[in-house]
């Protein structure tokens, strides 16, 4: 017996010491900001965001950009909120945030119903698959969102913790995976972690995508592809069933990619072969038998960056599950794309949507949550205001980042990594020396990686002096979302398209963005007479009715409430109103 108690107890020693060692660090905070998932925001002790110490575990000398968007823990009354979660096109590359498809869904839900206080908050980053997800998921249902819209599994292969990944793919084994993130979550892995890291990683020409990439050829059915499904569905499966326990649904999107204009970027000759007949069937009008032979040379690319239609499968299979609905994004990509084929038109390279891929986006998961919202049945009006376009200084960034991108491997598996950073830097050097004042600042800011809030500050100030008032409305709309609480430049920004009504379609995103955040009566007050020149009169009465019941003596209020009811013919109530305005005033 005391033999049997002896050897429990030298088996447990270690398990007590480790314990022991993990409370002790844990009571002195040792790595406590690494292991926190939101931190709070210098200067707004109510606010919180996503931690760049805590999303640095998945990878070993790199830190993936994640989206500035302050919000308070606990969810304010009257707010809708979402939570998006997916790679690099959940994040917005190659753009800013604030053009990727989570925050086109925060605009079209602003639009469709002004009051809602719609919240999306975007956890997507770059090169993360579906065990960051995984990782993630308490800290998403601590939230309590109104829902998540997940787009994820490009990344599969090559993203952190892939079976073919540089960054951590140690393995194929789902559990022993796991088991790593978690530990990285306690104290003594958080630790251990910061002691392996480098604390200045040398430079690195190569992009991000050369950089991902452990096994450069995996073959399709093959073992470490099979390995690919396998974890996905794993990590998919526990994700939706912790959402689905607490009673959040989830929007769950089928993946698309470049089928028409990416030809495949391994060296298999079965895909390129594929490739050439798709290319040959489509020259002869033959579109379906085309789409075919692309999708087929998708499937055989060995590099496995576009995810194979084996995910799409799985994520068709998860909308079966309770509390999980469908959003058939491939199927919105193909359908508006020239002769049905995804192409160019929609995609700045081989899986991420440029502009109008990312508004489709948008468009398909707001279709797929309208049904199971009761605010968002409501809408009483047909066609959706303008979204924000990008800003000029966006534009140019945009096209250096595709440039970095597409210098490389695997697009570029000739020239050396060092002379396409050397051609990059030349092409900036001289659109700086020579280029338009604007596009000379995002060639400075990208050479410099300045801080684009200071890129756009002195965008602005450009605009503004040279009176170029279109240019100066979009360039606020980027650098609000970079100020969240600079309530002083919104009411600049909406103050000066007011006094331009022939930019009114500039405005709306302005004023829809500061009435939301601020839920003040002065932005709904404005959004109202914007759509008043509109002629948008079921819109304007919807927030005129709303700021009358919380400021029924608003002099402001009052009057558009007058113009509102003349507009509709009823001079009575127009009357009505203007006498409560002169009152008021």
């Amino acid at each position: 017996m005391k033999e049997n108690l002896f050897r429990a107890g030298a088996l447990l020693l270690p398990v007590v010491l480790v314990l022991l060692v993990e409370g002790v660090l844990r009571l002195a905070g040792v790595e406590a900001a690494a292991r926190t998932v939101f931190v709070p925001v210098p200067g707004q002790p109510d606010q919180v965001a996503l931690n760049p110490d805590y999303v640095a575990r998945y990878f070993d000398g790199f830190v993936p950009g994640i989206a500035f968007q302050p919000f308070q823990p606990a969810k304010p009354d009257g707010v809708f909120r979402v939570v998006a979660l997916g790679g690099s096109s959940t994040a917005g590359f190659p753009y800013q945030f604030y053009y990727g498809f989570p925050a086109r869904l925060q605009e079209r839900l602003e639009a469709a119903v002004p009051t809602l206080r719609p919240e999306v908050i975007n956890l997507g980053m770059t090169a993360v698959n579906s065990y960051t997800l995984w990782d993630l998921r308490e800290a998403v249902v601590a939230l309590e969102p109104d829902a998540v819209v997940l787009y994820a599994g490009h990344n599969e292969y090559y993203g952190a913790f892939g079976v073919g990944s540089a960054f951590n793919g140690f393995t194929d084994a789902v559990w022993l995976k796991r088991l790593v993130l978690w530990f990285k979550r306690t104290a003594l892995g958080a630790l251990f972690d910061g002691w392996l890291r480098p604390e200045a990683p040398p430079p690195e020409t190569r992009t991000l995508m050369a950089r991902a990439v452990g096994d450069a050829a995996i073959a399709q059915n093959g073992e470490t592809f099979e390995a690919g499904i396998a974890q996905f569905e794993a990590n998919l499966e526990d994700l939706l069933r912790a959402f689905t326990e607490a009673g959040i649904p989830t929007y769950l999107g089928t993946l698309t990619s470049n089928l028409q204009d990416q030809p495949p970027l391994g060296e298999d000759p079965e895909a390129h072969a594929a490739f050439t007949e798709g290319q040959r069937l489509l020259t002869a009008g033959d579109t379906a038998a085309a789409r075919t032979a692309f999708l087929a040379a998708k499937e055989a690319d060995e590099i496995r960056f576009r995810a194979p239609e084996r995910m799409n499968e799985a994520i068709r299979g998860f909308w079966r599950l309770q509390g999980v609905h469908g959003v058939a994004v491939a199927h919105a990509f193909a359908a508006a794309s020239p002769a049905g084929i995804e192409a160019d038109v929609l995609f700045d390279d081989h899986l991420h949507p440029n502009a109008a891929g990312f508004d489709l986006m948008a468009a398909a998961f707001f279709e797929a949550m309208q049904p199971h919202h009761p605010a968002l049945q409501e809408i009483d009006w047909p066609e959706m205001p303008s979204l924000a376009a990008v800003d000029p200084i966006e534009q140019a960034y945009v096209a250096f980042q595709l440039q970095q991108l597409k210098g490389g491997y695997p697009f570029d598996k000739v020239t050396p990594p060092a002379e396409a950073a050397r051609a990059l830097q030349q092409r900036l050097q001289a659109i700086q020396a020579q280029g338009t004042t604007l596009d000379s600042l995002a060639a400075v800011a990208f050479r410099q990686q300045r801080p684009m809030v200071t890129t756009l500050q002195a965008a602005l100030a450009h605009t503004h002096a040279t009176q170029d008032t279109l240019a100066t409305l979009r360039l606020f709309y980027p650098l609000l979302h970079w100020q969240p609480f600079n309530t002083a430049l919104m009411e600049r920004a909406v103050g000066y398209g007011l006094a331009t009504p022939a930019y009114d379609e500039a405005l709306l995103p302005l004023a829809r963005h500061a009435a939301n955040r601020t839920d003040s009566v002065f932005f709904h007050s404005a959004l109202a007479a914007i759509h008043l020149r509109q002629g948008h009169l079921a819109r304007a009465g919807h927030l005129l009715d709303y700021v009358e019941t919380r400021t029924p003596d608003d002099a402001v209020m009052l009057y558009n409430q007058g113009r509102r009811w003349l507009q509709q013919g009823d001079t009575a109530q127009a009357r009505t109103y203007f006498q409560r305005y002169q009152a008021a005033r």
